[in-house]
């Protein structure tokens, strides 16, 4: 019984071990490409990134030369 106790445990990390080492690499080379750009001064774009079985959609949102762009109170729209 006590050779049994040793045994199994032994057999299971070995089996553990041979799965690990049998299994396949995660070789994922993905293609990206730009899919639109933003114009102008503002910026901003998006990019997709895609391997087989998986696709990642990345935007950046744009980015603006002041920090509130356009609102009456804090931009350029009271000015005295």
């Amino acid at each position: 019984m006590r050779v049994l106790r040793l045994i199994v445990p032994a057999l299971m990390a070995g089996g553990a071990a041979a799965a690990i080492i049998a299994a396949p690499a995660a070789s994922a080379n993905p293609q990206c490409e730009v899919t639109s750009e933003g114009g102008g001064f503002a910026g901003g774009a998006t990019t997709m990134c895609s391997s087989p079985g998986n696709t990642q959609i990345v935007s950046r949102p744009p980015v603006y030369a002041m920090p509130w762009y356009g609102d009456p109170f804090y931009g350029a729209g009271m000015v005295f």
